[in-house]
C-alpha cells in the first residue's frame, strides 16, 4: 500500500495505494540445498498470502485487518510512522470510495527474515467536481496515478509484516472536462540535491481553436500536507510553461503540482472547458553534515604525515 497526494483546485487530498492481486515471483535456486529449496517455497506462500490478504482488506476498507498487517514500527521514506500512514489511508477511502488498483511486480528478493520487493503500481478512480469548477466541465473527474515503490518485509514473531516502504517515483493526474482529451505531460527529477536548483517543466499539446492558463508549484512532504502556491500564467505558443525550485533544505522530499485551465477560444472571450491537476514527486538527497569537506580532510591528511615524518627524522637521528 502506498500513497500519494493530488491536488483538487484548493485542497490537496491526500491518496493510499494497496498493492493489486496479480504477482509474479522470481526466487534465487539453489538446487544443491533441498532445505533451502523447502524454505523458500514456504516462504512464497506466505508472501503471496500476506499480499493477498493486504488487497483484500484495502479493497473491503477493512482497517482493523489491514493494519495488522504492518509492523508497529512501520515507516515510509516520507518519514511517515504507521499512524500517520494509516490515517492518509481512512481519507483514500472516504475521498475516492470506488478506487481501484493494479501492480506489476518487477522483483523480489527473499531471505530467511527479510523480503525486498520492487514494484509497478496503478490506480484509478473518479471523483466529483468542486462547485467552483463544475459549471461547464463536467461533474466527474478521472483520477490515474502511477508509482514505483519497493517494500521491505520482515518476519517478527513467527509472522511476516511490512515494516517499510520506498517510494522511488510517483506521478498522478486528475482531469475533468475537456481536459481529459487534451495531452499534457509534467516532469520533474525524481531525485534532487537538498538546496539544489532542479526544472519542473510543464507541456500541454493543445488543439487548435483552445487556449490554456497554468500554475506550477512545490511542497515539501508533511502532515497535514501544506498547499502549494503560484500564480497562474499563459501557456507559451510551443505549449511549454517551466519553473525553476530549490531544493528544501529541511531534509524532505517534496511534490511538484501544476493546475492547468483549458478553454475554447470564441470571439474575444474564452470559456473555460476542462481542468487538469498533475502531480510529481520528487525525493531529496539531504545533506550530511558529518561528511567534512574534502580539502579539509587532504589537509588534515598531510599534516598528519609531515608531522610523522619529523617524529620518525627526529627518532632515527638521535639513534
Amino acid at each position: 500500500m502506498k500513497k500519494t497526494i493530488i491536488s483538487i483546485v484548493t485542497l490537496l487530498v491526500v491518496l493510499a495505494m494497496p498493492c493489486a492481486n496479480a504477482f509474479e515471483f522470481k526466487f534465487r535456486k539453489n538446487t544443491d540445498a533441498p532445505t533451502r529449496a523447502k524454505i523458500l517455497k514456504t516462504q512464497r506462500q506466505e508472501i503471496i498470502n500476506l499480499f493477498n490478504s493486504q488487497v483484500k482488506f484495502a479493497d473491503k476498507h477493512d482497517y482493523d485487518n489491514l493494519i495488522k498487517l504492518y509492523s508497529k514500527d512501520f515507516a515510509n521514506n516520507d518519514g511517515f510512522n504507521r499512524e500517520v500512514y494509516f490515517q492518509l489511508i481512512k481519507d483514500t477511502w472516504e475521498t475516492y470510495p470506488d478506487i481501484t488498483y493494479k501492480v506489476n511486480v518487477k522483483s523480489i528478493d527473499i531471505k530467511p527474515f527479510y523480503v525486498t520487493i520492487e514494484a509497478i503500481e496503478t490506480a484509478t478512480a473518479t471523483v466529483s467536481a468542486s462547485s467552483n469548477i463544475e459549471d461547464g466541465i463536467g461533474a466527474y473527474g478521472e483520477l490515474y496515478i502511477e508509482s514505483r515503490c519497493i517494500y521491505h518485509i520482515q518476519k517478527i514473531n513467527g509472522e511476516w509484516k511490512i515494516i517499510a516502504e520506498d517510494v522511488i517515483s510517483e506521478k498522478s493526474h486528475l482531469k475533468f472536462g475537456q481536459a481529459k482529451y487534451v495531452p499534457m505531460e509534467f516532469t520533474t527529477p525524481e531525485i534532487a540535491m537538498s538546496g539544489k536548483e532542479y526544472v519542473s517543466s510543464l507541456v500541454v499539446d493543445l488543439p487548435k481553436g483552445m487556449n490554456a492558463i497554468a500554475s506550477i508549484g512545490q511542497a515539501s512532504i508533511k502532515y497535514p500536507q501544506e498547499k502549494p502556491e503560484d500564480k497562474y500564467r499563459n501557456i507559451s505558443e510551443r505549449g511549454l510553461l517551466q519553473r525553476l525550485f530549490n531544493a528544501n533544505t529541511e531534509n524532505l522530499n517534496e511534490y511538484n503540482s501544476a493546475t492547468v485551465a483549458v478553454g475554447r477560444v470564441d470571439s474575444d472571450e474564452t470559456e473555460m472547458t476542462g481542468a487538469a491537476f498533475l502531480i510529481t514527486r520528487v525525493n531529496v538527497i539531504p545533506v550530511n553534515n558529518y561528511v567534512e569537506d574534502i580539502k579539509t580532510v587532504e589537509e588534515q591528511i598531510k599534516e598528519e604525515r609531515e608531522t610523522l615524518e619529523k617524529r620518525l627524522k627526529g627518532e632515527l637521528d638521535g639513534v
